[in-house]
C-alpha cells in the first residue's frame, strides 16, 4: 500500500537568485564587510559548523538516492539513517534569538531554516520508501518512490547550497578564511548532488565525504548537539560539544569514573563507544574504542 506523503508547506517569502551565481538571492547586491561585530562570533562559528556538517551528510544522502536511481545499489535504511541529519533545534532556537537583531544576520538565518525544512521532507519521503519496501518489496518501492526521492533530495541539496553561500558571505571578518574554502569545496559537492551526480559514493558505491579544506588548528570539531550517554546500566542526556578522532568532548554530565566504558548516541543516530577519559565538574571526555578516521565526516565540519 502506498504511503500518502504531505507536500512542501507554503514556501516563505524570499527573493529568487540562481544558485550557482556567485551571490544569491537578498545577497546579490552586499558584499562582505571587512569588519564584523564580534559579539556573536561564537553562536554565529556554531551555526556554521552545524549547517556545514548537515549539509555534507545531505551530499552523502542524496548521492546514495541518485546511485540507487542508477542502479548502482538499493538503499540501505541502517546507512542513510546515520547519515541524514537531525535538525539542531536548540541551536536554531539560539541563533536566531540572537541574530534576528542583526539584519543581514537574520535573512541568513532563514536561508538555513529553508534548509532544515527540505532535509525534514526528505526525511519523510525516506521513511514511506521504506514502509513501502516493507510491505511491497524494494523493487516495487523504487518504481513508486526513486523519481520523487531524486527531485525532493535535489531540492535539498539546492536549499543547502544557499545556506552554505549565504553563510559564507558572512564569515569574513569573523571566522578563518579556510570556513570559506571549506564552503566553495562543499558547494561544488552540492551543485553535483542536485544535478543527479553521486560525489559521495567510492568505487564500490559505498558513501564517503572525499577531503575538504577546512581543518581548524585545533584538534576538535565542535559539535553542538544534544546526545544520550549510556553509563552505569543508565541512560543520560548530555550536551555533546566537540570531537577529535580520538574521542568526544560532554557537558551536562555527572562525575564519571575514569576508565569506564561508555557509549555515546549522537541526535543524528550514530553510536561511539569508549571509556572515560577524564571527568571535571559537568564536563567529562570519552576517548573512542576505536578512532575515527581523517575522512570520517564529522571531522569535516
Amino acid at each position: 500500500m502506498k504511503t500518502q506523503v504531505q507536500g512542501y508547506p507554503a514556501p516563505r517569502p524570499r527573493h529568487g537568485g540562481d544558485v550557482n551565481s556567485q551571490h544569491i538571492g537578498p545577497f546579490s547586491t552586499r558584499s562582505p564587510h571587512p569588519s564584523r561585530p564580534q559579539s556573536n562570533t561564537p553562536l554565529f562559528e556554531a551555526l556554521v559548523c552545524e549547517t556545514h556538517h548537515a549539509a555534507s551528510m545531505m551530499a552523502i544522502v542524496a548521492s546514495c538516492i541518485n546511485g540507487a536511481a542508477q542502479g548502482r545499489h538499493t538503499l540501505n535504511r541502517a546507512v542513510l539513517d546515520s547519515y541524514l541529519p537531525i535538525e539542531p533545534a536548540v541551536l536554531l532556537s539560539l541563533t536566531r534569538r540572537s541574530m534576528l537583531e542583526i539584519e543581514p544576520l537574520s535573512e541568513t538565518q532563514d536561508v538555513v531554516d529553508a534548509f532544515f525544512d527540505a532535509l525534514r521532507k526528505v526525511r519523510r519521503l525516506l521513511g514511506a520508501y521504506f514502509f513501502d519496501a516493507a510491505e511491497i518489496g524494494a523493487g516495487r518501492a523504487h518504481v513508486i518512490h526513486s523519481r520523487t526521492l531524486q527531485l525532493v533530495a535535489g531540492r535539498a541539496c539546492h536549499e543547502a547550497l544557499r545556506a552554505v553561500r549565504a553563510l559564507e558571505l558572512e564569515t569574513p571578518g569573523r571566522l578563518p578564511a579556510l570556513y570559506c574554502d571549506h564552503a566553495q569545496a562543499l558547494s561544488r559537492l552540492l551543485i553535483a548532488a542536485e544535478r543527479g551526480g553521486a560525489p559521495c559514493l567510492d568505487a564500490q558505491d559505498r558513501p564517503y565525504l572525499p577531503v575538504l579544506p577546512q581543518r581548524r588548528r585545533s584538534t576538535r570539531r565542535s559539535l553542538g548537539q544534544n546526545g544520550r550517554l549510556l553509563y552505569a546500566n543508565a541512560i543520560l542526556s548530555v550536551f555533546v560539544k566537540d570531537v577529535s578522532e580520538g574521542g568526544l568532548g560532554l557537558l551536562r554530565v555527572p562525575f564519571l569514573k575514569p576508565d569506564d566504558p561508555v557509549t555515546v548516541e549522537l541526535s543524528t543516530g550514530r553510536r561511539f563507544k569508549g571509556i572515560v577519559a577524564w571527568s571535571r565538574g559537568e564536563e567529562a571526555g570519552v576517548r573512542f574504542d576505536q578512532p575515527l578516521s581523517a575522512s570520517d565526516p564529522m571531522l569535516a565540519i
